[in-house]
C-alpha cells in the first residue's frame, strides 16, 4: 500500500505541477522551470514526510492519509491558480466513498446530510441576498466531500480555517498587499487545518476560542 500511495503522489505532483491542464483546461503551468522544479521537489518531500509521520497500517488510516495527500495537492493548485479542478475533487469523493465502505458509521447519516444543507443554503442565501457567492462552486464541492470524509469534525475545521483565512486576508490588507475584491483561496487554509489536526487531534477552534 505504501508504495501505491508514494507512486499515486508522484503521479498527481507532476501533473500539478508541470501539466495542470490535464487535470482542468483553465489551469496553466507556473512560469519559470526553476519554479516548477522547486515546486515538484517541495510537494513531494512534505508529501513523503507525511506518509512516513502517519505510520498508516491498516486499510481505512491509508484511506485517509491518501485523502490528506490529495488535499494537499488540491490546496498548492488552488493557491496558484485559483481553480479547484473537478477531477480532483472527483478522486476525493472516491476516495471518501471507499473511506465509507471501509469503516461505515451510519449514526453520522443524518448529520452529514444537514451540513451538506447547510453550506449549499448559505451559498445560495449569499446569491440571492448579496447578488455574489460566499465562495467558489469549487469550494462547495471540496467541502461536500469533506464533510463526509470528518462528519461533524468538518464545522470545527471550518470555523478555524475560515477564521484563519480572514485572519490572513486582515493582515494583507493593512500591508497593502490585497484588496478587498481580491479572492484569497481558502482550500490551503482548510489543508493545513487538517493536517495539524491530524498531527494532534486534541487541537481544536478553543485555539482560537479558549472559552468556547
Amino acid at each position: 500500500m505504501l508504495f501505491i500511495v508514494a507512486g499515486l503522489v508522484l503521479i498527481l505532483s507532476y501533473f500539478s505541477v508541470y501539466q495542470p491542464a490535464v487535470l482542468s483546461k483553465n489551469i496553466s503551468p507556473l512560469s519559470g522551470q526553476k519554479t516548477r522544479h522547486g515546486l515538484f521537489l517541495l510537494l513531494n518531500a512534505g508529501s513523503f514526510f507525511w506518509i512516513w509521520n502517519s505510520g498508516a497500517t491498516q486499510p481505512n488510516e491509508w484511506m485517509i492519509v491518501s485523502i490528506e495527500l490529495l488535499l494537499i495537492q488540491v490546496a498548492v493548485i488552488d493557491t496558484y491558480s485559483k481553480i479547484i479542478p473537478n477531477r480532483l475533487v472527483l478522486l476525493l469523493f472516491v476516495l471518501a466513498v471507499v473511506q465509507l465502505v471501509i469503516h461505515p458509521d451510519f449514526s453520522q447519516v443524518g448529520s452529514i446530510a444537514f451540513i451538506c444543507l447547510g453550506i449549499l443554503g448559505i451559498q445560495f442565501s449569499a446569491n440571492l441576498l448579496l447578488s455574489k457567492n460566499m465562495f467558489g462552486w469549487g469550494d462547495i464541492k471540496l467541502f461536500l466531500v469533506l464533510v463526509l470524509v470528518y462528519e461533524l469534525r468538518f464545522l470545527e475545521i471550518a470555523l478555524f480555517a475560515i477564521v484563519t483565512a480572514g485572519l490572513f486576508s486582515g493582515v494583507l490588507l493593512l500591508l497593502d498587499r490585497a484588496n478587498k475584491d481580491q479572492k484569497i483561496p481558502v482550500t490551503p487554509f482548510f489543508a493545513i487545518t487538517i493536517l495539524a489536526f491530524s498531527i494532534n487531534p486534541e487541537w481544536s477552534v478553543r485555539l482560537l476560542f479558549p472559552a468556547f
